[in-house]
């Protein structure tokens, strides 16, 4: 397995955030899936809430971009102020079981 290890979020502004990573899948075949949207309220960081595997519960918020093998960097556009989201990197390879990263922050108030 190999591990991205670290997801950083920076820039961060009311309406938008970027993402950066370690280009992992740089020379494979392959690409990376971001995930991202508010955390759910009501449910604290680390809750009973799991890891996340049904984007669908808390309505269709969770958008989704694809960015190529060969990236180290995402912005996530469209977010509300004053709002925490999650995002997960997922490398996606035919060679190699990668593993995904998650990141939460806050965008600024409005």
């Amino acid at each position: 397995i190999i591990r991205a290890r670290r997801l950083h979020v920076h820039d961060i502004s009311t309406n938008s955030a970027k993402l950066q990573w370690r280009p992992v899948l740089a020379g494979l075949p392959g690409y990376y899936e971001i995930r991202f949207g508010p955390v759910p309220t009501g449910t604290g960081v680390g809750g009973a809430g799991g890891s996340g595997t049904s984007p669908s519960t808390g309505g269709s918020q969770y958008q989704r971009l694809v960015r190529p093998a060969d990236t180290s960097v995402a912005e996530l556009t469209g977010l509300k102020p004053g709002t925490t989201y999650t995002a997960t990197l997922t490398p996606e390879s035919n060679e190699n079981v990668l593993t995904p990263l998650s990141v939460t922050f806050t965008t600024k108030p409005g």
